[in-house]
């Protein structure tokens, strides 16, 4: 029989977490949250899915199904931004603020797995969101216009989020003596990666149409760290053919799809082609066309925010320092 040994601080955080009745209220104002957002949506566009006879087109109610699924997944990310940081802001400055910190660090646990166990704790917390988020987003699923794929993407992306911001927050609760600042610096965090990157990336470009006649070209990379662009990329473009629904995306899908369109120049015109702008002419005359700037948007920004929590992370244990094994 295999023993499997967990970590004495998850466990802990796990049995005071779920004996308390914070946890039901949670799941309970979550789930009325999206259970209202499915509704609103699934009331605002079932009028719209007639055709001229009266009859439904497959087509029309498909896209109900899509903004449906865009919008909960919309409310998804932004509730999971909203409630990890206040479920980890409190792991470590809490423990400092109550005096039970240094009889942490002084036992057999590595910092690394001091700080793993409170982290651990609200991906776990995180994890039961998204379960019981299931039954909301099937019926986007039954209704149609999204594909299984796509919704388990969605999820992943949302899943992704949750733990970047929770590795986020975890290091700064550990850099503060007080729950109350690093609540409030968590939430700034929360906010510099998405309204932030945002305003940045438009002074950006508002800077570039300053300087000369051209259009708008800020560098993208601003928006890497930006989780809901993310996201948008993953989900993929607006698939309503017949504008009879709206996503919170379509904004964002728009902007990807227009920097992906870069214009070829001959003269004074500019013309758009979808293979981008040309940058030389092969052996044969063909023009050769320059790569679009945003085809793998979303693995570099997942990439850039695994590599901001894994430094998250390593600044964390780096705090929590605990005596060296000749001392113990």
């Amino acid at each position: 029989m295999v023993n499997v040994t967990v970590n004495p601080v998850l466990r802990r955080e796990l049995v005071e977490r779920m004996r308390g009745r914070r946890t039901f209220v949670v799941l309970t104002i979550y789930l009325g949250v999206l259970a209202g957002i499915l509704y609103l949506v699934y009331q605002a566009n079932r009028g719209t899915t007639g055709s001229s006879f009266g009859a439904p087109v497959a087509t029309q109610i498909a896209s109900v199904g899509r903004g449906i699924f865009e919008w909960l997944l919309f409310f998804m990310l932004l509730l999971v931004l909203f409630l990890v940081p206040g479920q980890t802001s409190g792991a470590i400055a809490g423990e400092r603020e109550r005096q039970t910190l240094v009889p942490l660090q002084i036992t057999l646990l590595r910092p690394v797995s001091l700080l793993l166990g409170k982290i651990g704790a609200s991906l776990a917390f995180l994890l039961l969101l998204l379960v019981v988020t299931v039954p909301l987003l099937s019926v986007s699923y039954l209704i149609g216009g999204v594909t299984i794929g796509q919704v388990l993407g969605g999820v992943a992306m949302v899943a992704f989020t949750g733990v970047i911001v929770a590795c986020l927050t975890a290091c700064i609760s550990a850099f503060c003596r007080r729950v109350q600042a690093a609540t409030v610096l968590s939430y700034g965090a929360v906010i510099a990666l998405t309204l932030g990157t945002i305003l940045v990336y438009a002074a950006a470009g508002l800077i570039d149409t300053s300087r000369g006649t051209d259009q708008a070209n800020p560098p993208e990379w601003i928006l890497y760290p930006n989780p809901f662009v993310m996201v948008a990329d993953v989900v993929g473009g607006d698939n309503d053919a017949f504008g009879t629904t709206s996503s919170p995306f379509d904004p964002i899908h728009d902007w990807l799809a227009r920097d992906e369109a870069d214009r070829f120049r001959g003269g004074d015109e500019a013309f758009a082609v979808d293979g981008g702008e040309v940058i030389a002419i092969d052996d044969f005359g063909n023009p050769v066309f320059e790569s679009s700037t945003f085809s793998s948007f979303w693995p570099i920004s997942a990439a850039v925010l695994a590599t901001l929590a894994a430094l998250a992370v390593a600044l964390g244990a780096r705090r929590l320092r605990t005596p060296a094994p000749a001392e113990r």
